[in-house]
């Protein structure tokens, strides 16, 4: 309920996808109440579920920090890059800002949240990051659609790790909301992984996510779009290949709260 008053916040300040700029390039008809109800359903999902993603990544030392930080730059290169066009008197700036404030933040917070970590962000940092760069990616969907897309795919490896969590509980009949060592740095760790060998890796996964979304910004909005659907279509596949669907051992183990 909380996640949701700061959709609904969102909504009333403006911070909103603009659809009306894509069906009017579609062609698709389309009252404004129901515009607008879209509208709105899309900012509470993309909330909720940007909240949550960065909130079940948050289970090693330095790795929720570390992989905002990698997001948020890449977000805020493309920010600049709207910027550098003029793009938008009022989106500009406060993309910039947000993004910079945010980079200090978690650039400030990462050297004494690394292994061995002195400090922790908690849920409600862990949250707050979530819906920041929510807001970040409702502000990207101003006007071209192809921004808005990359943006999705900078944030790739939480939706990753969220997809993989939920999919591996429903395909093994599992509570979808109950916690168990399946996240994909658990099951990293689980196979042999070093801590810091295993949040390397994820870094090194969410800056290929963040590239391959910032290329995705400078091509036509129809490729845009197919390369979004390839490069979570392969991720899918690796994902499958490589066994992290499996519930064995101690991948199976069930707590009552996650993380």
């Amino acid at each position: 309920m909380g996640q949701i008053v700061a959709g609904a916040i969102l909504i009333m300040v403006g911070i909103v996808p603009n659809l009306h700029f894509v069906r009017a390039q579609l062609h698709i008809p389309m009252s404004h109440m129901v515009e607008l109800i879209l509208e709105s359903l899309i900012v509470m999902f993309f909330v909720v579920g940007a909240t949550n993603s960065l909130n079940l990544l948050d289970g090693l030392d330095g790795l929720s920090a570390g992989v905002t930080a990698i997001i948020t730059v890449a977000m805020l290169l493309l920010s600049l890059h709207l910027a550098t066009w003029g793009f938008s008197r009022v989106g500009d700036p406060v993309r910039i800002i947000v993004c910079l404030g945010l980079v200090g933040a978690v650039c400030g917070f990462l050297p004494f949240n690394k292994a061995p970590a002195k400090i922790f962000m908690g849920d409600a940092g862990s949250m707050l990051l979530g819906f920041i760069i929510a807001a970040l990616m409702m502000l990207f969907a101003e006007r071209i659609p192809r921004w808005w897309i990359a943006s999705i795919v900078v944030f790739g490896l939480p939706i990753l790790d969220t997809a993989v969590a939920l999919a591996r509980r429903l395909l093994n009949k599992r509570p979808l909301f109950v916690s168990d060592r399946g996240h994909i740095y658990d099951q990293m760790i689980d196979r042999g992984m070093s801590l810091k060998k295993t949040v390397l890796v994820c870094y090194i996964l969410a800056a290929v996510y963040a590239g391959i979304g910032l290329a995705m910004s400078q091509i036509r909005t129809r490729y845009a779009a197919v390369v979004d659907v390839l490069v979570f279509l392969v991720s899918a596949i690796l994902i499958w290949k490589k066994g992290f669907l499996k519930m064995k051992g101690l991948r199976g183990l069930v707590h009552g709260k996650d993380n």
